[in-house]
C-alpha cells in the first residue's frame, strides 16, 4: 500500500480498515503516536511522512532496525507535546 495511503489511513481511519486488522492497526497507532495532533501543519505532516518512508526504506533492508520508526514516534509525540494533546486513540 502506498505510504502516504497508510498513514492517512492511521490517522483518519482507525477501526474500519475492511482488508486489515483492526487490533494490528490500533497497535502501530499506539506504536507511532498516531493520529497527529489535529492543529499540526501541512510542513508537519510532511515531515512525518517523509519520516515514515525512510522509516519503510530501513526497514526493508533491516526488519529489526527500528531506529526509523522510533524517529516518527519521537515526532509525532513532540507535536502532540507542542499542542498539548493526547497521542493515542481513545484509551
Amino acid at each position: 500500500m502506498n505510504v502516504k495511503r497508510r498513514l492517512h489511513n492511521l490517522e483518519c481511519r482507525p477501526a474500519r480498515l475492511p482488508k486489515t486488522n483492526p487490533a494490528m492497526d490500533r497497535a502501530i497507532q499506539k506504536r507511532l503516536a498516531l493520529p497527529l495532533p489535529e492543529h499540526a501543519t501541512a510542513a508537519e505532516r510532511a515531515e512525518c511522512l517523509r519520516l515514515l518512508v525512510e522509516a519503510q526504506a530501513r526497514t526493508r533492508i533491516n526488519r529489526d532496525d527500528t531506529g526509523g520508526l522510533d524517529a516518527v514516534r519521537a515526532f509525532a509525540i513532540g507535536l502532540h507535546r507542542h499542542y498539548g494533546t493526547d497521542p493515542f486513540w481513545g484509551e
